[in-house]
């Protein structure tokens, strides 16, 4: 998403296109930006501090993200108390944070806090990792593998390592990376992992693990729903800004599907997101 310089323009393109509740994700931080700890304190508490206030000036229909200094613990603990008390609605997360994959218990307490203030954890795309950026030629590659496959790598982590069983209440977002991956992650974690899953239907996991998945609006919806259900949908416009996830119209090419319900579209479009993020 943009960022917010001008929140009635916002609201503006919202009414344009049907939106009545847009969730902001802090685009600044989409690739690695500092080794230094004090900096990077400095840069997430003044996004913070900035979307807050953004977002304040419509807050029913204006919600944020807020991004954590991950490198030093407290700080972040700290950050996600007083983003709670500001109106965030979720934690942004990359798919890897530096040299962690997402499993890794460095990051329990910080899932412990988000479960205890009720604020889902939102793995986005992104360059979390410097060293992943620099196995990779930019032109010749883009950004698939060091950005846009890391939300499934995150999924995989957390899912063969039951991290979710340790935060019973703790919810998960895996945003704008399509979610046409589902089926084969799954089949992989079957086959290596987690044997057990082939006891139960894919749409119990989601269910159990409190996870949501953000589809695009030409991916083939019925298929979807039938892994992750109906109900842990949701859908990512990023309409912007001109990237490989703009969706101008999300709304109406939602809304022209024939081979889904549209009590089930109208799901997708706005109460599945509002579960998730804990506004309803």
């Amino acid at each position: 998403m943009r960022e917010i310089t001008d929140p009635a323009a916002r609201l503006r393109d919202m009414d344009k296109i049907g939106v009545e509740l847009q969730v902001i994700y802090p685009t600044l931080f989409l690739v690695y930006l500092t080794d230094d700890p004090n900096l990077e304190i400095a840069l997430c508490r003044a996004y913070n501090r900035f979307v807050a206030d953004a977002c304040g000036k419509a807050p029913q229909r204006l919600k944020w993200v807020a991004i954590l200094p991950l490198r030093d613990s407290n700080a972040s603990l700290h950050e996600m108390k007083w983003a709670k008390e500001q109106g965030a609605v979720g934690i942004f997360f990359r798919g890897m944070e530096g040299n962690l994959t997402l499993d890794n218990p460095y990051f329990f307490p910080i899932y412990a806090q988000a479960e205890r203030l009720d604020l889902p954890i939102c793995i986005h795309t992104g360059s979390g990792s410097r060293y992943l950026m620099q196995l990779f030629d930019v032109e010749r590659n883009h950004t698939f593998a060091h950005n846009r496959v890391l939300p499934v790598v995150a999924f995989r982590d957390l899912v063969a390592n039951r991290i979710p069983e340790r935060f019973p209440k703790l919810r998960f977002g895996f945003i704008e990376a399509a979610a046409s991956w589902v089926p084969y992650i799954l089949h992989v974690l079957r086959r290596s992992v987690r044997g057990d899953l082939k006891r139960k239907t894919p749409q119990e996991l989601f269910r159990e693990y409190r996870f949501w998945v953000a589809c695009e609006a030409d991916e083939e919806l019925s298929h979807l729903i039938h892994f992750i259900g109906e109900d842990h949908i949701v859908i990512g416009s990023d309409y912007g800004h001109n990237d490989p996830s703009k969706e101008p119209q999300f709304v109406a090419h939602m809304r022209a599907h024939e081979d889904v319900a549209p009590g089930v579209i109208e799901k997708i479009l706005c109460e599945n997101a509002r579960r998730l993020y804990g506004l309803s």
